[in-house]
Formats: C-alpha cells, structure tokens, sequence
C-alpha cells in the first residue's frame, strides 16, 4: 500500500498546488488513497431514483464538504493514464477564489453537480434502499448509501462549483444538488462531458444587459442600482445607434 511518487506524479501534484491553492488536499488524498474507507460507516442519504438513457440515476443534495471528500476529478495527465480516457483540466484559481466569494457574499448555484460513483468491489459500492413510489410514476424515493471512501465519486461536471466551497464558510451550511451515475465507464462519462460543454450556450451580452438591468434596477445596494442604469443607458445608445 504505498503510493509511488514519481515525476509525473510530483509535477501533477507541483500544478494541483498553484491550480487548487490550500483545497489540493481533496484531490492529493483522493488520487494517494484512491477507494480506501475513510470510515466503515456509509453516508445515506434520502434519494430519488429514476432513469434516462437507458441510465440509472440518483438525485439527491449534499453538503459540499461530504462531498469534497470522496470526490475525484479526472483530469487529463499521465498519472490517471490507467484511467483513460480522462477529460477534466486543472480548475482556474482567479475562478476558483470568485466562486468562493460569491457563495461567501450569499450567491448560490441551483443547477446540479454531475457525478458517477463508481463500484470498487462487491462490499464498497453505492446501494439504494427504495421506500415508496407513486403509481404511475417511474421515479422511485429511498434512501443511498454511499461508501465514505475516497475518490469513490468522479465529478464529470460542476468541479469549479464544488471546489468553489473548499475555502468557503457555507461548505458545511449549505446542500448542493447532484445527479449522479453508477458504475459508468470513463468513455460514457466522457461523451457527456462533451455534450454538455458542445450544447452549452452562454448568455448573450445583448440578453445580459437587459436582465442585469431588470434583476438590479430597485436592488438595496447603491452600486448594482448603478450597474442597472448603466446597462440601461448601453440598451438605448445602441438601440439609436443601431449598434
């Protein structure tokens, strides 16, 4: 049971430290104890169990700071060559450390994390205990029961989200929601992590003017009342402008 360091191990961990800053320590422990029990006891948590794709799925909300540490993030490096295919780059620190005020300011993200739990062996694998189900309806409510291991749950998107809290005040406060997958292979996991980036579409500037300036117009705080008659006054320049 000893992790061999060597240098493309020592070089990846050198760039988690400048990527992730103090959080390097989920990914560090993650990737040196990769599926070994942080506790025997398992973390259950209410669930509802539906399908999509011809795919299982949990939907269910955690505390980030659950979360942080029994997840993974594949990124693209030699050391996770064994895992390949891999898809994630390193986290963007500027980002990273506007996630993290932003949920410190009172910011929150409503869109789910994207997860797959992968099954280590017969005796550490998410299990799900079903309660009750509506008839006529698919989706089913339980209770998951997910090894407390390390690096057992791969965030195929959302780790700018999760890290986000790593340094936050709110990571054990708050419950984020999370979809997840069980036991999906690393090619699955990376078809849809590129259907999500291909099909994502960001908000137009021209749209973003227009909802900053409705969203903050009678905001309490003087400067986002600014911010709104500032996008106001570039909606009607540009509209007389035809620019």
């Amino acid at each position: 049971d000893i992790y061999h360091l060597d240098d493309n191990a020592y070089k990846y961990i050198c760039n988690l430290i400048k990527s992730y800053k103090t959080a390097v320590k989920y990914q560090f422990y993650s990737l040196m104890f990769k599926d070994e029990l942080i506790s025997k006891k398992p973390i259950v948590i209410p669930a509802l169990q539906g399908e999509m794709g011809g795919k299982r799925y949990y939907l269910f909300s955690i505390e980030p700071s659950t979360l942080l540490k029994i997840g993974f993030v594949l990124h693209r490096t030699k050391v996770n060559d064994s895992l390949a295919p891999t898809y994630q780059r390193l986290l963007v620190p500027k980002r990273l450390k506007g996630i993290t005020k932003f949920i410190d300011g009172g910011g929150y993200f409503p869109n789910s994390i994207l997860l797959n739990f992968a099954d280590v062996n017969d005796t550490i694998k998410v299990t799900f205990d079903p309660i009750h189900q509506e008839e006529g309806s698919n989706s089913e409510f339980g209770l998951l029961n997910i090894p407390n291991a390390y690096g057992i749950a791969y965030i195929i998107d959302g780790q700018h989200r999760v890290y986000g809290y790593a340094n936050s005040s709110q990571k054990e406060k708050h419950t984020i929601p999370v979809v997840a997958f069980q036991d999906m292979s690393n090619d699955e996991q990376l078809r849809i992590f590129m259907e999500i980036n291909e099909n994502q579409k960001a908000v137009s500037k021209d749209l973003r003017i227009d909802l900053e300036q409705d969203l903050l117009w009678t905001s309490e705080r003087l400067d986002s009342r600014m911010k709104a008659l500032r996008s106001s006054i570039i909606k009607e320049l540009c509209g007389k402008t035809g620019n």
